[in-house]
């Protein structure tokens, strides 16, 4: 309920309080990897919105936790390839896209990168 209730608040764009939302589902469970990715989401959205001055480190550093306790969560993958992109790193987004594509060949949105990201080369 929690994590619904904080991805709604995301929604609305109430992003301080989704952000108490996920701090509050970690402290509860430390090892509830989306409540990780979420946060990620956050802070990747403010360094978006900001136009490159928010928090893009920190956004990274959730992400990387949803990854460490899951390797194949499909939505961290698709964030960590998100930030990759971002940084211009495109052959470990590549990377992480194919490892996304291998464990869940009808994900959409990582075909539809993947064939951006070769598209540019």
């Amino acid at each position: 309920f929690v994590e619904k209730y904080g991805v709604n608040l995301m929604k609305l764009n109430k992003l301080n309080d989704a952000k108490k939302q996920f701090q509050f589902i970690i402290h509860e469970d430390p090892k509830f990897t989306s409540a990780y990715n979420h946060l990620g989401n956050i802070y990747i959205d403010n360094y978006l919105k900001s136009k490159y001055k928010g928090d893009k480190n920190l956004a990274t550093y959730y992400f990387d936790i949803s990854l460490s306790l899951d390797p194949y969560y499909e939505q961290g993958l698709l964030n960590k390839a998100r930030v990759y992109i971002l940084d211009n790193n495109f052959n470990l987004a590549e990377k992480t896209l194919k490892t996304v594509l291998k464990k869940y060949p009808k994900n959409e949105h990582a075909i539809t990168l993947l064939n951006k990201l070769n598209e540019e080369k």
